[in-house]
């Protein structure tokens, strides 16, 4: 039903468009659009800002039901007719997921030629094996989401080792892709080191997991994720001896794991003394310059805190079925940074181990290679290196 609107709403806007462009000068919008239109953050949320500072016809494309209150300057609800209106006088449209981010439905059959279409990726690339289909029909583009390698003129590496996942793995042509970094790394101070005060605060970061889609509440109860998450807060031995390191753990799901957390964890999906669930409204980036350390499993922003030198803990307790399902283009067991847990014992030791400042050090000093690997930059450019991008490829298109 919501694509039949869409639909309807392509339509008006292609019968309003010669009127609308009397009104308005020729390719001048810039549309900045992610994670569909439900939340404001990663790189797309810094070009918009960038875009706000340096270029003032720019519109953030989001959902009705998102909180608009967090946005800057202009925004146009997904899907309605202004959003194909403004599309059909655009410049440049950015991405952070698909071109369905700011241009849903319509993406699936048609792209403006005159348009530069870029896709930013929400954060580094090398935890997750991009998901690929085969070719659909007519029928299921419209009205059925499809998670092939997104399309775009131009796609963003935050280094040469992602650009050669991009081209080896993807298939992206070469020419395609240039390496800017990425813009979400701007604002993160590159030579922070955090440190061991009274209280070690732990962000902890579990990401989606696709299976999970469709299953019972009770079978993911009985996944190795929220059987541990059970186990951590239900645990008295646990929240003991956090207390007794003053360590605080801080969950911050995915966006698309925070409901489900709180459906299967019911009573149990609130604060005890050591361990407590973040909302979803808080600011991600201020979340991880706040922490001392990061927990996570397969989740992009292990970068971040490698960026940062500050120490991560990769806690996998289903690694198995997550290369089986998902898959990974770094070797988790012999290229990964950071520190290894299966188990909440194995967790809770690594916690311990850094709460000892020489340890903390330590940690981080080691991971100083993989910096080097995989960052290129670390100069707060990445937004003014994408915008010369666009505008070189502006020129010679």
């Amino acid at each position: 039903m919501k694509n039949l609107k869409r639909l309807w709403n392509i339509i008006v806007a292609i019968l309003y468009c010669p009127i609308f462009k009397l009104f308005h000068k020729k390719n001048d919008v810039i549309l900045i659009g992610g994670h569909e239109g439900k939340v404001y953050e990663d790189n797309s949320k810094h070009m918009y800002e960038y875009y706000l500072k340096n270029d003032g016809n720019v519109y953030w494309v989001m959902n009705k039901e998102a909180d608009w209150n967090r946005i800057p300057g202009k925004f146009v609800f997904r899907g309605s007719v202004l959003n194909y209106l403004l599309y059909f006088n655009a410049k440049v449209v950015l991405y952070s997921h698909s071109k369905s981010d700011a241009l849903p439905l319509i993406h699936r059959f048609y792209s403006k030629k005159e348009t530069v279409h870029v896709f930013l990726g929400h954060g580094p690339d090398g935890l997750k094996k991009q998901k690929k289909t085969s070719k659909e029909s007519l029928i299921s583009k419209l009205f059925f989401e499809t998670y092939n390698v997104p399309q775009a003129d131009i796609y963003i590496a935050l280094s040469e080792f992602e650009k050669n996942i991009k081209h080896k793995q993807w298939g992206i042509p070469s020419e395609k892709i240039r390496v800017t970094g990425l813009p979400r790394f701007d604002t993160l101070v590159d030579d922070t080191l955090a440190s061991i005060n009274s209280d070690i605060d732990v962000l902890y970061m579990p990401t989606w997991r696709e299976w999970f889609d469709g299953q019972s509440i009770d079978r993911i109860k009985k996944s190795p994720l929220i059987s541990d998450l059970v186990q951590l807060l239900s645990t008295k031995k646990y929240n003991d001896v956090l207390g007794e390191f003053n360590i605080k753990i801080n969950i911050f799901g995915h966006i698309f794991l925070q409901d489900t957390l709180k459906e299967v964890l019911g009573n149990q999906y609130k604060s005890i003394q050591n361990v407590r669930f973040l909302s979803n409204k808080k600011d991600v980036q201020t979340l991880m310059r706040e922490a001392n350390i990061l927990v996570t499993d397969y989740s992009s922003v292990s970068f971040d805190f490698l960026y940062l030198n500050k120490p991560i803990i990769f806690f996998q307790p289903d690694k198995e079925k997550y290369l089986i399902d998902r898959g990974s283009y770094i070797d988790l067991d012999n290229e990964l940074f950071g520190l290894k847990a299966r188990t909440i014992d194995e967790l809770i030791e690594h916690l311990l181990w850094l709460s000892n400042k020489e340890n903390f050090t330590q940690c981080v000093d080691h991971e100083e290679l993989y910096r080097q690997k995989y960052f290129t930059f670390f100069d707060h450019s990445n937004c003014i290196r994408v915008d010369e991008a666009i505008n070189n490829y502006r020129k010679n298109d």
